[in-house]
């Protein structure tokens, strides 16, 4: 065996060679095995050159038909694969300019906004409705801009947006006044959340938001024509309390002066008809205020301790085992716990006890109101929540029941007659917290 120069065969021998190695980085890189038979095949024809080289091409003869038959069948095959990868990856391409165009309508057409901020704040990308319901030409005048400086009518808005989304991660219904083009407002309703770059890091803050303005205008309206009623109720809610106490302070004077029974009587009578007017008007001034107010989140031990400040309970022992618990309740919770808290004066002067607690069980929570009075007759439990039996007590144990039931919460008394009152708050999982003491 002796090396025969041939410039030729040398070429071809480092071609060969160098097609080799760039299928195995190609394979590599593209995770694919198509290439390594490119490089299989080129490596069977450097084999036949370097036999050429080293003057073996008349001994091994039938030995390098053999490696170049099986080069041009790797050649084949590599082509093979190298064309149906070039299919498949036309196929997708095509489809994804098919799901380009379809999102693409989607997004042009989309009533809502989508939008996209970097970290600083400044609009990124947006469907092409932003431009709409804000007022602008095109979305070339948007993109770019500070969110907070040119889009927010209030920028320190946006800080307090942007902080609670940078600390909860996303935003649910979260109400926003924006700046249209003209300066006039566009009230919108959003969800966002947090978006990241391929390293983890937080980039800026991606969503949507709907235009609810209209909602918004309507329910100033609605709240505007509830404070004239409210004024106005109030108004005659006053006047006529005023001609009742003149009125009683008239029958007092009458009393003074009637002799005959028989008159008497009919003064008494008067005089009742008078006291279920003030009454019956004094639930109405509190029943327009049921739901004036939006719900929120109330201390239950805090509301107890209010209601009950507002009565003399010199002679009842109070116990207390419900620390740190939070419901959602209209805000007029606490005149629920004065009205429980009254009926024991009034219905159970005998007691001597009231305590209030709180259990979980499954899914809701039980708030309990006991005392240690004559309790309620079975005939009775549900007739006391009636508008007709505690319309003479003024709130009574109907509206209890009424402001309870805003937010899903129901009352029910439950004791035993002669062992009690005993009256559970049931609030719906949603409905109720625990917090830590401050």
């Amino acid at each position: 065996m002796q090396f025969v120069f041939d410039p030729i065969t040398l070429i071809n021998l480092i071609f060969c060679i160098g097609i080799v190695v760039i299928s195995i980085w190609w394979s590599r890189t593209s995770q694919s095995r198509t290439p390594l038979y490119i490089g299989l095949a080129f490596g069977l024809f450097g084999t036949s050159h370097a036999a050429v080289l080293l003057d073996l091409k008349n001994a091994i003869e039938p030995a390098l038909i053999v490696i170049r038959v099986a080069a041009y069948l790797f050649v084949f095959i590599g082509l093979f694969f190298v064309a149906r990868d070039a299919i498949i990856r036309q196929k997708a391409k095509e489809a994804l300019r098919t799901s380009e165009r379809k999102y693409r309508e989607i997004l042009i057409n989309f009533q809502d906004v989508f939008y996209r901020t970097d970290s600083d704040g400044k609009l990124l990308m947006a469907s092409p409705s932003w431009a709409r319901l804000l007022g602008y030409d095109s979305m070339d005048e948007c993109l770019g801009r500070s969110i907070a400086d040119d889009f927010y009518q209030n920028p320190d808005d946006r800080k307090k947006f942007r902080d609670l989304v940078y600390q909860t991660g996303s935003s649910h219904d979260y109400e926003v006044e924006l700046k249209k083009k003209d300066g006039s407002s566009l009230f919108v309703s959003t969800n966002s959340h947090l978006y990241y770059d391929e390293s983890g890091k937080v980039a800026g803050i991606e969503g949507i938001f709907r235009d609810i303005t209209e909602k918004k205008l309507a329910e100033k309206a609605l709240s505007d024509a509830r404070k004239k009623i409210t004024v106005l109720n109030t108004i005659t809610f006053r006047d006529i309390q005023n001609a009742l106490f003149s009125l009683r302070g008239f029958f007092e004077l009458e009393r003074q002066e009637i002799r005959d029974p028989k008159h008497e009587r009919y003064l008494e009578k008067e005089i009742g008809i008078a006291r279920t007017i003030s009454d019956s008007l004094t639930f109405a001034r509190h029943y327009q205020n049921l739901g004036l107010k939006k719900p929120s989140w109330q201390d239950v031990r805090q509301s107890f301790l209010l209601a009950v400040s507002h009565l003399d309970l010199a002679k009842l022992s109070r116990k207390l085992e419900i620390d740190h618990l939070q419901i959602y309740a209209d805000p007029l919770l606490e005149r629920v716990f004065f009205a429980l808290c009254e009926n024991v004066l009034i219905h159970a002067p005998s007691a001597t006890e009231i305590a209030l607690s709180a259990h979980e069980t499954g899914s809701e929570l039980v708030i309990v109101f006991k005392d240690n009075g004559p309790g309620i007759p079975l005939d009775e439990k549900e007739a006391i929540f009636s508008r007709r039996e505690q319309g003479k007590k003024g709130m009574g144990l109907f509206l209890s029941r009424e402001i309870l039931s805003i937010t899903g919460i129901t009352i029910q008394e439950t004791g035993e007659p002669g062992k009690g009152a005993r009256f559970e708050i049931t609030v719906p999982k949603i409905g109720y917290r625990f917090v830590a003491s401050t």
